[in-house]
């Protein structure tokens, strides 16, 4: 990362500017320059900290956002560790990045606490501090702790949510002033003690006076502020194969998150022709950043004509009952009739039919099975019934013929003659 100063800004320019200005000092072309400008308060020369280390070299702080109920702090700083200096361990050491202001007659301090540490600082603590600036050094008091911190060591900065009711409810048009920052260095003292002493000044932001004021927006109802923009033509053409497909970008430029849900309304056409799509329907996005959104659209009937046009404003309705701005598109149909579907196979259809209704079919053949064994059942017992009162002698029983062994161990018929 490297901090350029450009009055009362910093420009924080990544690896990849870098590399762009040595392509541009030896006479090559760009590959491209990513930069951030951030506006700061308060912003101090480099190199000058008290034990030339770049870890206590303070460059620029501030407030750099604000929400309806939070403001945001930002510390830049020449170059964070990522790991406590192993030189420094046998001293515990703490650092203490600070931004200072006055709001509403109080004193404060957004202070990053940064103790000896691994990877990203994953010991760090976030405080909101109340500061009496009588005493040399200021004497300084925990408030609250942060709603939110973050060591960012890709862009060294660290940064802090404050809220807005720990510092009384600034008002629009109330001013934060007498602005400084600066970087605390402290080391661990043992028995019987116990805690971080030796506390020095590294680095101090300006080095005199103070910086520049902060007017607050005062903003306590959270402002709605989403645009929605076309990145593609606002005519496109449309078959029924290929539909017209307009891409959004959508941008939340206000203070909360916004949960959109997109919609559309017909300025001219029949609507009841076309088919329309969105993807996604809705989308989430955060304060300061963006989100896409694809509208889709394609002749749904045969009675739309080569050369039909369908014009459209879309937009997009909020959680919080807000509308953003419409963007009028236009569709226009560029192909022939609607294709003609192929035709149905009644054998397939007659057997699905089957398939779906076999249950059905199983119960009622069932039933017709046992009403006619009933039936027969019933006309068995009727004839049985009829034979016995007749009085009819019953029919003679005829034996099986009688069998003898012949010698030869086979079987033979004895045959009896009538008397």
């Amino acid at each position: 990362m490297v901090p350029l100063r450009r009055g009362g800004k910093v420009v924080r320019l990544g690896l990849l500017a870098t590399l762009t200005l040595g392509l541009l000092l030896t006479g090559l072309a760009p590959l491209g320059v990513v930069a951030q400008d951030v506006t700061y308060q308060v912003v101090d020369a480099q190199g000058d900290s008290a034990s030339a280390i770049d870890s206590r070299d303070f460059v620029a702080a501030g407030i750099i956002e604000e929400t309806g109920s939070t403001i945001k702090v930002q510390i830049a700083i020449v170059a964070l560790e990522s790991i406590t200096n192993p030189n420094d361990l046998p001293d515990l050491p703490q650092i203490e990045y600070e931004f200072y202001f006055t709001a509403g007659g109080s004193s404060y301090a957004a202070a990053a606490i940064i103790r000896v540490h691994g990877p990203l600082a994953a010991t760090a603590s976030y405080e909101l501090r109340s500061v009496d600036a009588s005493t040399t050094p200021p004497t300084e008091t925990t408030l609250k702790a942060a709603q939110g911190g973050n060591y960012d060591l890709a862009n060294n900065v660290v940064e802090l949510t404050i809220s807005k009711s720990d510092l009384n409810t600034p008002q629009e048009g109330d001013v934060a002033t007498r602005t400084y920052g600066a970087v605390w260095f402290s080391t661990f003292t043992g028995a019987p003690t116990f805690a971080y002493t030796n506390r020095t000044l590294e680095d101090r932001g300006p080095d005199s006076g103070f910086g520049d004021d902060y007017v607050f927006l005062g903003e306590m109802q959270d402002r709605f502020e989403v645009t929605m923009s076309l990145t593609g033509p606002s005519l496109a053409n449309a078959t029924f194969e290929t539909p017209a497909q307009f891409p959004f970008n959508v941008s939340n430029n206000g203070t909360a998150m916004e949960d959109l849900t997109f919609n559309y309304t017909l300025v001219t056409g029949t609507i009841n022709d076309w088919k329309v799509s969105i993807a996604p329907p809705k989308l989430q996005v955060q304060p300061h950043e963006s989100g896409r959104m694809v509208l889709s659209v394609r002749p749904s009937s045969n009675k739309v004509a080569a050369g039909s046009q369908l014009q459209l404003f879309v937009f997009a309705n909020s959680a919080s009952n807000n509308t953003t701005n419409s963007v009028k598109v236009t569709v226009q149909f560029s192909a022939g009739p609607a294709p003609v579907p192929p035709p149905k196979n009644p054998g397939k259809e007659v057997v699905g039919a089957l398939v779906a209704y076999a249950p059905y079919i199983l119960v009622l053949v069932a039933a017709v099975v046992g009403l006619v064994l009933v039936g027969r059942v019933r006309a068995s017992r009727r004839a049985r019934k009829e034979f016995d009162r007749s009085g009819a002698p019953a029919p003679p029983v005829v034996p099986p013929p009688p069998t003898v062994l012949g010698t030869a161990g086979k079987s033979q018929v004895v045959e009896f003659e009538d008397a």
